[in-house]
């Protein structure tokens, strides 16, 4: 059989087939580090809720986890996280800082209360009349900057436009000294009560076998197209 037909189609699948196979094992690895995620989410969301730590330091294990803080609200300084729909209905999400009781160090803390729609914002003005009350309350604590894609609008914070969540940023206009997160508030209003909270989903999505399997697949083919091809040379001698 005459092999010199075969080299440059040998040259090309020998490599071509040794990176779908690499893309291949690294999703296998990559659905390795994805499952441990997912298990440790699971467990930190199931967990009893613990008292928010004041120290920044002590944030960095914290996300995801349940945690209970107690204060009050400053309605005045609400901010609303814009294009959030619920049910088909657009509204916005409430984000308002909470001044912690001085047994908890009495710091400032951003919470997101929930959604309200925006023809019923105005019902936000009652909530401003029980600033002063003391409350306690929990929820999953949510670290850094997040909510960004390639269709979200950047924020305008000196318009007080908010598209994605940005403590920090949040923070500089407001004034204040928050840590680096947002809590977000477990399910507490009641029927057609605003804001409506515990609206967060926090599943992952998982998609690396099937993305592993599609690469190995590739590689199976284009041997088998080899394959095929030396065969028939193989034929015609």
């Amino acid at each position: 059989m005459n092999i010199r037909p075969l080299i440059w189609p040998l040259v090309f699948t020998i490599p071509a087939v040794l990176i779908l196979l690499t893309m291949g094992f690294w999703q296998l690895e990559r659905l390795a580090w994805k499952e441990q995620l997912i298990a440790e989410r699971a467990t930190a969301l199931v967990a009893d809720p613990v008292l928010l730590p004041s120290a920044v330091d002590d944030l960095q294990t914290m996300n995801f986890r349940r945690v209970f803080v107690t204060g009050h609200f400053r309605h005045a300084s609400a901010i609303h996280l814009q294009n959030r729909n619920h049910n088909g209905v657009r509204g916005v999400d409430v984000i308002t800082p909470l001044k912690r009781t001085t047994s908890e160090g009495g710091g400032l803390v951003l919470v997101n209360r929930g959604w309200v729609p925006l023809n019923r914002l105005d019902a936000l003005a009652e909530g401003n009349k029980q600033a002063g009350e003391v409350k306690r309350l929990s929820g999953v604590v949510r670290l850094g900057a997040r909510g960004r894609n390639d269709f979200t609008p950047d924020n305008v914070p000196e318009k007080s436009l908010w598209y994605s969540v940005d403590p920090v940023a949040m923070a500089q206009v407001l004034k204040i000294d928050v840590p680096p997160l947002v809590l977000e508030a477990d399910q507490v209003s009641k029927p057609g009560e605003y804001p409506v909270s515990g609206l967060s989903h926090y599943d992952l999505k998982n998609n690396h076998l099937s993305y592993a399997l599609t690469w190995f697949a590739l590689a199976a083919a284009l041997m088998m197209i080899f394959a095929l091809f030396a065969w028939r040379l193989r034929e015609q001698d």
